[in-house]
């Protein structure tokens, strides 16, 4: 398997990176996201969307990359990640009084047949690191939630049709004990 990894200028995209290769997948290309080759893309199995400060529209070509590859490639957007691809499809963001950098919450799973959740607690620890969300009224319904936060915060998302997800919370920070298992169950699928 060929993972091509997008980096939003984020320290967390090697957190991530050391979580894939925990999981076995050592044949990985990261490029940041004003430097995305699409041919290069082309030949990958899977695309990683890393966190990033910032906006989605702020992030290079990582709109566009949603838009050519979301319905030919199986792609996992985390925080940044996650909520470009809910504003890709015309979801709007919220913006925090304050940000949730280093905090915890519980998630809890609302579609348990997502397999990103196969051998995951139906309620689990995550770290947040965010000051923007997807605003759950604005989610198109060609998504369903697969994870919230005990808040009511979309934590999770999967397109309907197509190998697209979006998780808010951070698998990669040692605040998700189950992360390892979440990205592992994305790689493998």
């Amino acid at each position: 398997m060929k993972l091509f990894v997008v980096d939003n200028y984020d320290s967390f995209t090697y957190n991530l990176i050391q979580m894939v290769e925990q999981n076995g997948i050592s044949d990985y290309i990261i490029r940041d996201n004003e430097h995305l080759d699409f041919d290069e893309i082309s030949d990958s199995d899977k695309i990683l969307i890393s966190p990033g400060a910032g906006l989605p529209c702020e992030s290079g070509k990582l709109m566009a990359m949603i838009s050519t590859f979301y319905s030919k490639k199986s792609i996992l957007g985390i925080c940044l990640g996650h909520q470009a691809i809910a504003e890709a499809f015309g979801a709007t963001l919220k913006v925090f009084d304050k940000p949730f950098h280093g905090y915890t919450t519980r998630v809890k799973v609302s579609f348990p047949k997502d397999p990103i959740f196969n051998g995951v607690s139906d309620v689990f620890e995550a770290g947040l690191y965010h000051s923007w969300h997807v605003d759950k009224q604005s989610l198109p319904p060609c998504f369903r939630l697969t994870a919230l936060s005990e808040e009511g915060i979309v934590m999770g998302l999967a397109h309907k049709e197509n190998k697209l997800r979006g998780l808010q919370f951070h698998p990669e920070s040692i605040m998700t004990p189950q992360g390892k298992q979440i990205i592992g169950n994305w790689l493998k699928e």
